[in-house]
C-alpha cells in the first residue's frame, strides 16, 4: 500500500470498519486490501487500539457523570 489515493481512501475507511458501520461492499473491499497490505493491517491495529481507549475513557466519564448526578 503506497501513498496513492486508493490507499489513503482505504485507510480513511478503517475507523468505520472497526466500529462496524461500513456497508457490505465497502467491508469486502477493506477485507481484500487487508489481506494484501501489511501497512493497512498495522493501521487497523492502531484503529482498534484507539477504539478500545475511547470506549474505556467514555465509560469512565459516564460513570463519573452518573455518580455526580446521584450526589446532587
Amino acid at each position: 500500500m503506497k501513498g496513492d489515493g486508493a490507499s489513503e481512501r482505504l485507510a480513511a475507511m478503517l475507523p468505520f470498519y472497526v466500529n462496524g458501520t461500513l456497508d457490505a461492499a465497502s467491508r469486502r473491499e477493506v477485507d481484500a486490501a487487508l489481506e494484501a497490505s501489511p501497512r493497512l493491517r498495522a493501521l487497523l491495529a492502531q484503529e482498534r487500539e484507539l477504539a478500545v481507549t475511547v470506549r474505556r475513557d467514555t465509560a469512565g466519564r459516564l460513570e463519573e457523570w452518573e455518580k455526580r448526578r446521584k450526589d446532587d
